[in-house]
């Protein structure tokens, strides 16, 4: 029973369309029809104009990973595999809301909810690796595909004792590995598309 309620309750919290509901407040439109059709913070910002409500968005998108997490330690203890059940299906809501039609954001904001709980070292090596990644492609989906790709790599080349310092949880260093890369590949895998736009277009706008 347990596995059932813990993605659910990860599920539910997730798929909250905190953009969509922004958007559809301040401007009464619908946000996956407009800017970069993504229903996260940052389109949320772009297509208000509101930093104010951008931020809103921002902090309730990262509280859903963080408020899941611990409404599942309250209810079943600390095992490393409930919060990473709970963690996986927080993100999956975020990025495939049911309430819209399965659409949603790409899974950064909710997952940084969810590593401040598990592991908040990682968020530091992300946003390293994102600035570096922005510094030179100068383009913030670029930045972000490539921080996330490559976080996992690195813990996976690094030594086991690395890996648990990062992560205070009781675990193995593969199953700690295991689940950045699982968390990694659902927010990679809703870059996919806007980043090869991104690609294509340079590439057109280079052979022109």
């Amino acid at each position: 029973m347990r596995y059932l309620v813990i993605p659910l309750i990860g599920y539910c919290l997730g798929s909250l369309p905190t953009a969509y509901l922004a958007v559809r407040w301040k401007l009464h439109q619908d946000i996956r029809l407009l800017g970069s059709g993504n229903v996260g913070a940052l389109n949320c910002f772009l297509v208000t104009g509101s930093k104010i409500l951008g931020l809103i968005v921002l902090f309730v998108d990262v509280a859903k990973g963080v408020v899941a997490l611990l409404i599942v330690r309250s209810l079943f203890g600390g095992d490393f595999w409930d919060a990473v059940i709970c963690s996986l299906a927080a993100v999956g809501g975020h990025n495939y809301s049911a309430w819209i039609g399965f659409r949603g954001g790409r899974g950064l904001a909710t997952s940084t909810g969810a590593f401040l709980l598990l592991g908040w070292p990682l968020l530091i090596l992300w946003a390293v690796l994102w600035l570096i990644s922005f510094w030179r492609t100068r383009d913030i989906l670029l930045g972000n595909g490539w921080a996330t790709l490559l976080t996992p790599i690195l813990l996976i080349v690094a030594p086991g004792s690395v890996v648990h310092a990062v992560f205070p949880e009781s675990a193995q260093a593969a199953d700690l590995v295991l689940f950045v890369a699982m968390m990694s590949s659902l927010v990679l895998a809703r870059h996919v598309r806007p980043v090869v736009e991104i690609l294509r277009e340079r590439r057109r706008v280079q052979a022109s």
